[in-house]
């Protein structure tokens, strides 16, 4: 990207770079295809930026025009070397090839700074379709202050999936020239599964805005010319969809191509030779016709078992295991079924997971999925609760308890900041409008509270933007219907999409029909 001015001025500049780059992600523990050099040496990762489409909002020569390079800005004018930009001028060796799109897993991404600074701030957005862009990852000088002015706190690593992550760069001082900016994308937490890590490091489009970038230019009206960025790496393992024994350099794109085995071929081994069947590969005998035996619970069709829901396995024999990833919360035991699971739940808890629980007169439903605390608030809203608002010690010990056990991540309160006032220096509130920037959040200086998973389930504020997990909280109330038995009293909450029974004394169960004294004496008698 080149830009030149006539004098010095802070500028942001947009760069956007087409990986282009939609296939089964590669899970850990799958077979890993490397890239070959041409030396025969192994490299386990290649450069998926090469050779691809990029888009800069700030660039020189149209029309032509002449400029110095920025390194000559403190010779004299006479040992100058005067040079040519021109953006008419193109090579076709350097066309971009089509691909098809892929979604990549970076293990990091390195941006080569060219004649210039670093910018003293970096957002690194990325995108599915091209067109809309998301923050991923925001680099800093000057932490938690630059953080806010992107309307997030100051967080080095995700602690979720969609989590916008905003740390210092890594070298403290910048470089005057030639500076490389890498940023590590396999530094997750342990806590984080397979799934998580995969959906943390996915992106297919990228774009870099460059914040408060000083064009350092000359002083007697010379135009000096500023290249902001010379090259950029994005560094991924090669990615065959489990079908590559390594990797090769087309000589002819300069790109990688997967070596593909299991009949299938492809840059990416997408797609399965001619005259193989287009299903997913699995290993074993191939079935017979006609004979119903050997797809125990499906169908076969051209040699292939097509397996009803719930089952797998060459013969349709193996019942998936839906309980594998443990969905009951609280402790609830989960029962596995053909295509499906229920969860056993423990005394005051209930939910197709055991989400929802009761204490002290309200039931609290804990989410899955990490919202900003405005979506958060609508999404109670929607349930006919609300945010969970927090008022003594024992709901908050109650809560913890529960969160530890449930989804174990921090999550909304409903406490929030009250609009701050912004004075004019007489003391007199602001009464104009103000024009605030994009980076700010909607109110600026608007906290919310949250339960933090890190620090004991303690409350702590945060920038009411952040993505986080939350529980709603709603009034008990008699059930339209008493299903329980033998005495027992039904409640239910959230619009009477969770119920329980409080049981009478001696009687146990989710509709109380189980007698602890003839339990007692089952139990003995076994």
């Amino acid at each position: 990207m080149n830009s030149r001015r006539t004098r010095p001025r802070a500028v942001t500049g947009v760069l956007l770079l087409l990986l282009a780059v939609v296939c089964s992600p590669l899970h850990r523990g799958a077979a890993v295809a490397v890239a070959v050099r041409s030396n025969g040496a192994v490299d386990p990762v290649v450069n998926v930026a090469q050779g691809k489409p990029v888009k800069a909002n700030v660039t020189c020569g149209s029309p032509l025009e002449d400029f110095y390079p920025h390194s000559d800005l403190l010779k004299p004018a006479s040992d100058r070397q005067i040079q040519r930009c021109d953006a008419s001028f193109h090579d076709d060796d350097l066309s971009p090839v089509p691909e098809p799109i892929q979604t990549y897993h970076p293990e990091n991404i390195t941006i080569h700074m060219g004649d210039t600074i670093r910018p003293g701030r970096l957002a690194i957005m990325r995108s599915a379709d091209g067109l809309n862009f998301d923050p991923w990852i925001y680099l800093v000088t000057n932490g938690n202050r630059d953080c806010r002015r992107f309307g997030v706190a100051k967080q080095p690593e995700p602690d979720s999936p969609e989590s916008v992550v905003c740390r210092e760069y890594a070298q403290l001082e910048p470089q005057l020239y030639n500076e490389r900016i890498t940023v590590s994308l396999s530094e997750v937490p342990p806590s984080f599964s397979d799934e998580a890590r995969q959906r943390w490091q996915a992106v297919r489009h990228l774009q870099l805005r460059f914040y408060d970038m000083d064009l350092v230019l000359g002083t007697s009206a010379d135009q000096f010319d500023h290249h902001a960025v010379s090259a950029i790496s994005v560094m991924v393992r090669c990615e065959c969809n489990g079908f590559g024994k390594g990797c090769e350099i087309n000589a002819d794109s300069g790109q990688y191509e997967c070596i593909c085995s299991g009949n299938t071929q492809g840059r990416f081994c997408e797609e399965c030779k001619p005259l193989y069947n287009q299903f997913p590969y699995q290993p074993g005998r191939p079935c017979q016709e006609c004979e119903t035996s050997t797809c125990v619970h499906g169908t076969c069709t051209d040699n292939i078992c097509t397996c009803e829901n719930g089952w797998e396995g060459t013969n349709c024999d193996q019942n998936i295991d839906e309980c594998a990833s443990n969905p009951c919360w609280q402790g609830g035991t989960c029962l596995d079924h053909v295509d499906g699971y229920s969860c056993v739940c423990p005394k005051g808890a209930t939910g197709k997971n055991c989400e929802t629980a009761f204490f002290a007169g309200e039931c609290y439903e804990f989410s899955s999925e990490a919202l900003t605390h405005q979506e958060a608030t609508q999404a109670c809203s929607v349930k006919n609760g609300h945010l969970v608002d927090l008022k003594d010690e024992q709901e908050q010990r109650f809560l913890a308890d529960k969160l530890m056990a449930s989804n174990g991540a921090s999550s909304w309160l409903a406490v929030r900041s009250a609009p701050t006032a912004f004075l004019y220096s007489d003391g007199s509130p602001i009464s104009g409008p103000i024009q605030w920037s994009s980076s700010e959040p909607a109110a600026p200086c608007d906290l919310c509270v949250l339960l933090d998973s890190s620090d004991n389930f303690l409350a702590r504020t945060a920038a009411c933007t952040e993505q986080h997990n939350y529980v709603c909280q709603s009034n008990m109330k008699p059930c339209g219907e008493n299903v329980c038995q033998n005495g027992g009293i039904c409640f239910s909450c959230f619009d009477d999409s969770a119920a329980f029974c409080d049981c009478s004394a001696g009687f146990d169960g989710k509709t109380c029909e189980i007698s602890r004294c003839f339990a007692t004496m089952l139990a003995r008698l076994s």
